[in-house]
């Protein structure tokens, strides 16, 4: 018997899409922070969880009430590629709370701690700290 992977991967990309909708629904300052995120991190092969200077990254979104970031310490590091950055980031935006904040373990032994804050009831110019 032989096997397409055609509708698995259609089902993906749909899966994906609806993440990115359902995360712009609640907030799009949150994907922007995503985004900005990865985009820095990811795409320049940068994004290592573990010790060292590198062991904790964060952006905020153009509304600064939102910020993102990953921290751990995970031995020996781990690297993070782009797709899931991006993948993994935007599923806890849509499966989070009603502003997209959500906070999810990765990695071996969940070593990495990733964490969309949202800090919507503070004004904009006082801004948004991943742990507070």
């Amino acid at each position: 018997m032989k096997l397409s992977l055609l509708p698995l991967l259609a089902l993906s990309s749909v899966i994906v899409a609806d993440n990115i909708d359902l995360c712009v629904k609640k907030n799009p300052s949150v994907l922007n922070a995503i985004g900005k995120f990865c985009t820095k991190f990811a795409q320049q092969d940068k994004l290592m969880i573990g010790g060292g200077p590198l062991g904790r990254l964060q952006m905020t979104g153009y509304d600064q009430r939102v910020v993102v970031g990953i921290t751990g310490q995970c031995k020996p590091s781990q690297y993070v590629p782009m797709k899931y950055c991006l993948s993994q980031f935007e599923d806890m935006c849509a499966h989070g709370n009603a502003h997209g904040g959500k906070h999810s373990k990765y990695g071996n032994k969940d070593c990495q701690h990733w964490k969309i804050r949202t800090c919507m009831s503070m004004a904009p110019s006082i801004g948004c700290a991943l742990n507070g």
